[in-house]
């Protein structure tokens, strides 16, 4: 039995920690195994893993403007957290983004390659690239969209990254589906990841100034706008007509 509340509170603290720790070195291994797994199951199957990603080749310049539309975009869904977190006050949201600060209170590293790279890299072959595939393959692309959208909005775990998960869900699919490559989508999902970090890099006296931060929420809505139209642009061009690019 515990002697005193203070000692209690140190005491759950610890396993807190301890848990947190074997969450952060072991995520990377598990990611690992769990793509081994799936490559040894599409090898039973005597079909390509690849194929059904579909990791095809896409222009750079494609990439690079849905780099830009994911930076403009981040905002709304920051926004959009905001408000869903006031929203639902007894959601776990809190919580998780708490024991997010505790990953790189215990290892930088390996939870900068936790969320910035394998997770994206995981959620994506998971989502956008098996879930996707075998949904569009018996059914039609727009419910295959909101299916893997769904279940991407489920893998978070509550009910305010579960809600904005399924909007990016629903854009990320909408690119799978029209870029006709997975590449584009895990290069949006890893900027989306890495955006909040870097912002933490930023001075305190610039995020926390209203006036500079609503600023550039409007310069940022102004070329999401931008980044939309010449996306599109560039979908017409290059990719309506082909099922996939060749460079």
């Amino acid at each position: 039995m515990y002697s005193n509340i203070a000692e209690f509170t140190l005491d759950q603290n610890r396993l807190l920690e301890l848990s947190t720790k074997v969450f952060v070195y072991s995520m990377p291994v598990c990611i690992i195994i769990t793509f081994l797994v799936y490559l040894l199951i599409f090898s039973l199957r005597r079909k390509s893993l690849l194929q059904a990603l579909s990791l095809n080749k896409i222009k750079l310049s494609t990439v690079l403007l849905a780099i830009g539309f994911t930076i403009c975009f981040y905002p709304i869904i920051a926004i959009l957290a905001d408000i869903l977190s006031k929203a639902f006050p007894t959601s776990s949201f809190n919580e998780i983004q708490d024991s997010f600060d505790n990953m790189f209170k215990i290892s930088t590293f390996f939870s900068v390659l936790y969320i910035c790279i394998l997770g994206p890299i995981m959620e994506e072959i998971m989502t956008r690239g098996l879930i996707f595939n075998e949904m569009k393959t018996n059914t039609n692309y727009l419910i295959a969209i909101l299916v893997q959208a769904i279940f991407f909005g489920f893998m978070h775990l509550n009910i305010v990254q579960g809600i904005y998960a399924f909007v990016l869900g629903v854009v990320y699919g909408l690119f799978r589906e029209n870029f006709n490559s997975l590449i584009i989508v895990i290069t949006c999902h890893i900027v989306h990841n890495s955006y909040p970090i870097l912002l933490e890099y930023l001075p305190k006296h610039i995020t926390s100034n209203d006036f500079i931060m609503n600023t550039a929420l409007i310069i940022s809505g102004v070329f999401l706008v931008v980044f939309s139209i010449l996306l599109f642009f560039d979908w017409k061009k290059n990719y309506k007509t082909k099922h996939v690019y060749i460079s």
